[in-house]
């Protein structure tokens, strides 16, 4: 197709829109109206509750659940220390964990989750990542300046979330603007603000909010660069930038990316081809020095290795395929909702298509607007596809599409848009109903993953002492996170030593994958003079208890009960000793 058909397609299917629209006002639609005060005031209104309406329903979220291990393991890597890497290659003198047969003081542990004397180490970061990370290193360089001036405690780590999701906001109500008209604001901003899963993966100390807002910003300078008959430089260095920080960010960009890409080469508008091939070769080969190690680091062995082989509970592979799509606006999630609400709210959004059909879908198939339906598919589908390939099931989590979350965002809020008034007020109702269920129950869960982490730690500082062990049988992250709240309550831990440190019970760590433990060397030496000892088995990715089994040989276990699904055994020395 020329350049001259393909902007005539455009203009066809897209109704009697004007095609002049200014970089930063790209909704051509707006203009007229702008240039009434009401109209505008009308607008900034809107915008500004539907902003402070995101911002009320996360900021609680800051600090309402304890860290889960994933994100004590993003403060890990931010602050340049490995966790994940095979015990051979360990150096202890550059950061890197070590499992040691020792009983420890809380900050001993900790510091793996502190920037040393203050200071960001690049490399470090860098290095923590080849070594125990399967993403780029963007996020976790941007997150340790964050962290630097915030704190490495709960609010500090994901604050950094909660702003990227907001700064894509402007960016998400411009595409909202381009692709459906000033109408189509208020529904696809809606979205944004009360999906359960923006809502709660912006408020998660990971690089998910990330990846929306480099999506977002490369969508809009994807549009920009198909658009426009002037600035077309600035346009590509947009496009370029957005495209690197993407890439560097998470490997499920490349999904987006790509699809970016074919739709550019079908609809070039004045961009020539040539031009969008060589700005798509330049961000790849700024991107081959990190992504050429890719196979050999996904093949790398890591502690947690093999984690996305493990089958789900109840795993319907046909129901996971069907749900794939509908991961963008679920009210269900890693919160587990309880009862038909997750249904209810699936058949919802059928009816919405349905309506939609009715109503005339071929709008919603324009040219233009195939972008998004590109985007949010390949975000799945190529997802589908990597894990046929690695045996994996890494599409049952709604984590995984988020790439494809701003795209698909804006095209249900586009299909809502165009309904008749009537059927826009129930739909919305319906929607905001059973958006309210799964945000309920993110509040009333007991911690992310519902792990309480920080109820556990509590318990362990009131009923342990200094002649106490917590022997916690878990990976890195999560011991270390464990710690991180035995050594304050709140999370907002500084470094060095905690004034009350001396009163504290001593801690060890117990990570069977990495095999550098043994019975009876190992526990004997840590137990040594112990009156008690506190077994926590949390996310230990199945390695074998050895260390309980030796403990219910040589002690006596005194009590047992869970905390948010945890298990805490208390074990005493045998019949007339005081210490193991």
């Amino acid at each position: 197709m020329t350049t001259t058909a393909a902007n005539t397609v455009n203009r066809q299917s897209d109704g009697p829109e004007p095609r002049t629209a200014t970089p930063i006002e790209v909704a051509s639609k707006d203009r007229m109206p702008l240039a009434d005060p009401r109209q505008r005031w009308k607008t900034a209104i809107v915008f500004l509750g539907l902003f402070a309406l995101a911002v009320v329903l996360r900021v609680p979220l800051l600090t309402h659940h304890a860290l889960w291990g994933d994100e004590a393991f993003s403060i890990a890597t931010a602050t340049g220390h490995s966790l994940e890497h095979p015990a051979a290659i360990a150096d202890p003198a550059r950061g890197d964990f070590v499992d040691r047969p020792v009983a420890m003081a809380p900050h001993e542990l900790t510091r793996y989750v502190k920037l040393a004397n203050g200071v960001i180490n690049h490399s470090a970061i860098i290095r923590a990542c080849r070594l125990s990370d399967t993403s780029p290193p963007l996020y976790y360089l941007l997150l340790a300046y964050w962290m630097k001036v915030f704190g490495t405690g709960d609010a500090g780590l994901r604050s950094f979330s909660m702003a990227c999701a907001l700064l894509a906001f402007p960016i998400i109500w411009s595409l909202a603007g381009e692709f459906g008209g000033r109408k189509a604001r208020w529904p696809v901003m809606l979205l944004y603000a009360v999906t359960p899963v923006s809502v709660y993966l912006s408020t998660e100390g990971r690089m998910y909010s990330l990846i929306w807002l480099t999506a977002a910003m490369n969508l809009w300078a994807t549009v920009w660069l198909s658009r426009r008959e002037h600035k077309r430089p600035l346009a590509i260095a947009l496009w370029v930038l957005t495209s690197i920080a993407g890439l560097y960010t998470h490997y499920f960009f490349s999904y987006v990316w790509v699809a970016t890409i074919g739709w550019l080469l079908l609809y070039p508008g004045p961009t020539r081809r040539a031009t969008i091939i060589g700005a798509s070769l330049l961000v790849g080969a700024i991107a081959l020095p990190w992504y050429i190690y890719l196979p050999a680091d996904m093949q790398a062995w890591r502690v947690t290795e093999g984690w996305q082989k493990f089958e789900p509970f109840g795993h319907i592979p046909l129901l996971a395929l069907l749900r794939l799509p509908f991961h963008y606006v679920s009210n269900n999630g890693a919160w587990r909702i309880i009862g038909p609400y997750e249904t209810v709210n699936f058949l919802i959004y059928i009816a919405l298509i349905v309506v939609v059909i009715r109503n005339g879908a071929r709008a919603l198939l324009s040219p233009r607007r195939r972008l998004l339906w590109a985007i949010a598919g390949a975000a799945c589908l190529l997802l589908v596809s990597s894990d046929m390939v690695r045996g994996t099931y890494a599409y049952t989590f709604e984590r995984y599409v988020t790439a494809g979350l701003p795209a698909a965002l804006v095209l249900v809020g586009v299909a809502i848009s165009r309904l008749p008034k009537r059927s826009q007020v129930v739909f919305t109702a319906l929607v905001l109903f059973t958006a309210g269920l799964g945000l309920r129950q993110i509040y009333l869960m007991d911690g992310r993953q519902k792990h309480a982490i920080n109820w556990v730690a509590n318990d362990l500082r009131k009923k342990g002492t200094a002649d106490d062990l917590v022997l916690l049988h878990a990976i890195p992250s999560a011991a270390i996170n464990i710690a991180r709240y035995i050594e304050s309550p709140d999370g907002s831990h500084m470094p060095g030593a905690s004034p009350n440190e001396a009163k504290l019970p001593r801690v060890a760590t117990w990570v069977g994958q990495l095999e550098q433990q043994t019975v009876p060397d190992s526990i004997a030496a840590m137990t040594a003079g112990k009156r008690r000892v506190f077994y926590v088995q949390y996310h230990d990715v199945g390695a074998k208890q050895v260390d309980r089994f030796w403990l219910v040989k040589h002690g006596r276990q005194v009590d047992k009960y869970y905390i948010s699904k945890i298990p805490v055994l208390i074990y005493e020395p045998l019949e007339g000793k005081e210490t193991f």
